[in-house]
């Protein structure tokens, strides 16, 4: 809505807040049932979506009239995103959940368009190009996806690590970095 805002999330709410006074402008906390909101929410449309550890997805649209914003439910999925950010590309976000699985949303009504028949680790980190998913595992696993809406598409994939890689995958240029237990890894991307 025109406005620069830090949208933050913590164990019971996400919120709207201004970054030069530090005043909140919107927060909605969340139910029991939804407690516990761990990625970092983003953007979509004129709301945010977002997903808690241990229930549920969705899209909360945000308005501003008469200089105040509210933020109100909209759609809920019954996906659980446990830690891993999402991935959104045009009207679908790509998530890791919390099974360990990778689902697609669409962003629009909340529908799950797929969800894979196998798992990835505990967490995962992904960043986007075009039409392609990087993303890396908690146990050392770099996969390449296609951003493919109506089904999960796994080009490739290669074990990097054999340590954790917690940290969050860094891409500059044609280098990959990738932070391992003790290191930090530098890969050529050819």
């Amino acid at each position: 809505h025109g406005r620069p805002q830090l949208l933050v999330a913590d164990i019971d709410a996400i919120a709207g807040v201004d970054p030069s006074s530090g005043n909140v402008l919107w927060k909605r906390v969340l139910d029991s049932y939804d407690q516990g909101c761990i990625l970092a929410p983003t953007v979509y449309g004129n709301g945010i979506f977002t997903s808690t550890r241990a229930s549920r997805t969705g899209h909360y649209p945000l308005t501003y009239r008469d200089e105040q914003f509210s933020v109100t439910d909209g759609w809920k999925n019954k996906l659980a995103v446990y830690m891993s950010s999402p991935v959104v590309i045009g009207d679908f976000a790509y998530t890791h959940l919390k099974n360990g699985r990778f689902a697609c949303t669409d962003l629009r009504d909340g529908k799950i368009k797929w969800i894979s028949n196998r798992t990835f680790g505990k967490y995962c980190s992904m960043v986007w190009r075009k039409d392609r998913i990087l993303a890396l595992t908690d146990d050392g696993q770099l996969l390449l996806m296609q951003a493919d809406p109506e089904r999960f598409v796994l080009v490739d994939s290669r074990a990097i690590s054999t340590e954790e890689t917690w940290g969050h995958l860094a891409i500059a240029e044609n280098h990959v970095y990738i932070r391992e237990r003790h290191a930090i890894v530098v890969f050529r991307w050819k």
